[in-house]
């Protein structure tokens, strides 16, 4: 993210295109929104050329805030989501190997399995609810 005239001036430096930070139609804030189309194909332009990983690296090493943009795929696949159980797996013979998701409230005397069990068929608590 490049929030500021900074920012963006590392950005286009980090992608290896200077002259962008010094274009008038994206040299400040305001010249960005009014460009904000023009901006992004040129943007585009760059970043297709190589993978996400690359340009973390490199937006890291910049001092440019960055992240991925992750599909639901690979969100759910995330090492930090799964090492949190953030995704967890219902242990159902109806539905076996469902994924839903976890608890994403952690508490260090809550245990946090990493299976649940099924939802209740209909009517099966039906006499406890009714005592």
């Amino acid at each position: 993210a490049a929030g500021n005239d900074a920012l963006f001036t590392k950005l286009c430096k980090a992608l290896g295109n200077p002259e962008l930070g010094i274009d008038p139609r994206f040299d400040t804030n305001r010249a960005r929104m009014e460009n904000v189309g023009a901006l992004k194909q040129a943007l585009e332009r760059v970043l297709k050329r190589h993978e996400t990983k690359y340009w973390l690296q490199k937006f890291e090493t910049a001092g440019v805030p960055c992240g991925p943009l992750n599909s639901v795929a690979d969100a759910v696949e995330n090492p930090q989501v799964l090492s949190r159980n953030m995704v967890v797996e219902i242990d159902d013979d109806q539905a076996p190997h469902l994924k839903i998701a976890g608890n994403p409230i952690k508490l260090s005397r809550y245990t946090d399995p990493d299976t649940r069990g099924p939802a209740p068929t209909l009517n099966q608590h039906r006499n406890f609810i009714e005592k």
